[in-house]
């Protein structure tokens, strides 16, 4: 076996985390530009159209070659995953916290639906579903509907680049990042974008390093895996 067929065999799951203008969805668009160059097929998952104004830099040959959803809830971005075969590449702008908040929404919307919950052995009746809020003994729901998305992304048979907000809880942390196999923190500096090594999988020495051009060498990277 040679070394491009494990390249072809090979799902790249990144994660890419940082505050707003550190470049996330920058370093996305230019991924998804490298895929669609070679003739790969590309999902990007929006939230509020964030990426709309990078895209349309793109000239509409590479643009044929990428879908692009304005995601808003979690059936949506449940849906949009199970077409994960059908992409040589799914990109998810942002996942985080907004999977956190539509998880508790949709878990929500099932407890209302179904005008009751559970304490307990205890049935209890939503008497006012305008008032009704998640308490914390109802997070299990929610919490299993994150870990359901996460695990989709960790086993869909494509590439998948995601965004995040840096998150300081160190559980939720190593909830996420465990996900992926590559986590770089991005930075917007005097001198440029850069980011600093989170997680490599295959090659921990690497984690701490700072990358001075990781735009270009995740673009190529992804140029020889599809």
């Amino acid at each position: 076996m040679k070394r491009a067929e494990l390249l072809k065999r090979l799902k790249l799951k990144i994660l890419l985390v940082g505050d707003s203008g550190a470049g996330k969805t920058y370093t996305s668009v230019q991924i998804a530009k490298a895929v669609a160059e070679k003739g790969g097929k590309v999902l990007y998952l929006d939230v509020d159209d964030g990426a709309v104004l990078e895209l349309m830099n793109l000239p509409d040959e590479v643009l044929e070659n990428i879908d692009h959803e304005n995601v808003k809830d979690f059936p949506h971005l449940v849906s949009s995953l199970r077409k994960a075969s059908q992409y040589n590449l799914i990109i998810i702008d942002m996942i985080w916290p907004h999977l956190r908040q539509w998880a508790r929404e949709y878990a929500k919307r099932l407890y209302l639906a179904q005008g009751y919950y559970w304490i307990g052995e205890k049935k209890v009746p939503i008497d006012n579903p305008e008032t009704f809020t998640l308490r914390g003994f109802m997070y299990q729901l929610p919490n299993e509907k994150e870990q359901e998305v996460l695990h989709m992304l960790r086993a869909a048979n494509a590439h998948i680049v995601a965004t995040a907000y840096p998150e300081q809880d160190d559980a939720i942390r190593n909830l996420l990042y465990g996900k992926f196999d590559i986590v770089l923190q991005l930075y917007n500096t005097a001198q440029g974008r850069i980011a600093k090594v989170i997680k490599v999988r295959a090659n921990p020495q690497l984690e701490g390093k700072i990358m001075q051009n990781h735009v270009q060498a995740l673009a190529q990277r992804f140029k020889e895996v599809v």
